[in-house]
C-alpha cells in the first residue's frame, strides 16, 4: 500500500524531525494523532504489559521471524541467511539485550512524565539477567517461537545449497527461504550451465 503523504514528503520523513529535540519528542503522540485526526493511515503504538510475559511479547513480534525454540532439545536456533542452527554463541541473548533498549525508546514517546518514569523504571529493571532469562524462559512457549522435529520435515523435500534451495519434487531452484526450516545444507554450488 502507499505510505502516507504529509504534503510533499511521506509522513515517516515528516516526524523524524521531532526526534531531534526533548520538545519534539513530547509532541510525537500528538502529531501521530493529529494525522490520524486528518485521515491518514497511521498505525496506533503497540504496547506491552510492564510484565515478563509483555517483554516475552515484545521479543516474540520482533524477532521470531529470526530465532525458534526447539523444544525437544531445549535449545534456540537462530536463522543465519541459509539454514536454522544452533545458537552456538548465545543469539538468542544478543536480541533479548535489545528490549530494555527498545522500551527506553517507547517512554520517550510517552507525554505524561509519571507514566514516563514508570516505563523507564521497567527498561532499567528489563536489562538485569534475571529479567533477560526470565525474557527468554516466557517466550520459548510462544507459538511463533515454539518447534519440534516434525517442523523440519521439509528436509526430505528441499536440498539445501550454498546459493539456494533445489525442490526436489518439482526441480526447481529457488531462494533460500526460513519458512522452509531446513536445518542441514550440502557445500554444493548450484550451477543452471553445468553439464
Amino acid at each position: 500500500p502507499p505510505r502516507p503523504v504529509y504534503g510533499i514528503i511521506d509522513c515517516e520523513e515528516a516526524v523524524k524531525g521531532f526526534w531531534d529535540t526533548p520538545e519534539g519528542k513530547k509532541k510525537y503522540p500528538l502529531v501521530m494523532q493529529a494525522l490520524r485526526d486528518e485521515g491518514y493511515d497511521i498505525p496506533e503504538m503497540k504496547s506491552y504489559d510492564l510484565t515478563d510475559i509483555g517483554n516475552a511479547e515484545r521479543f516474540a513480534d520482533l524477532y521470531s521471524d529470526e530465532l525458534k525454540y526447539f523444544t525437544s532439545k531445549g535449545d534456540w536456533l537462530y536463522w543465519n541467511g541459509k539454514m536454522w542452527v544452533d545458537c552456538t554463541h548465545l543469539e538468542e541473548e544478543r536480541y533479548c539485550k535489545e528490549i530494555p533498549k527498545l522500551i527506553k525508546e517507547d517512554a520517550e514517546r510517552v507525554a505524561d512524565e509519571k507514566l514516563k518514569g514508570k516505563i523507564l523504571h521497567w527498561a532499567d529493571n528489563s536489562a538485569s539477567y534475571p529479567r533477560l532469562r526470565n525474557t527468554l524462559n516466557t517466550a520459548r512457549s510462544d507459538k511463533r517461537f515454539a518447534i519440534d522435529i516434525t517442523d523440519f520435515l521439509s528436509d526430505t523435500r528441499y536440498f539445501n545449497m550454498q546459493n539456494g534451495v533445489l525442490d526436489t519434487e518439482t526441480f526447481e531452484f529457488l531462494p533460500h527461504n526460513r519458512k522452509r526450516m531446513l536445518s542441514k545444507m550440502s557445500n554444493v554450488v548450484y550451477d543452471p550451465d553445468a553439464k
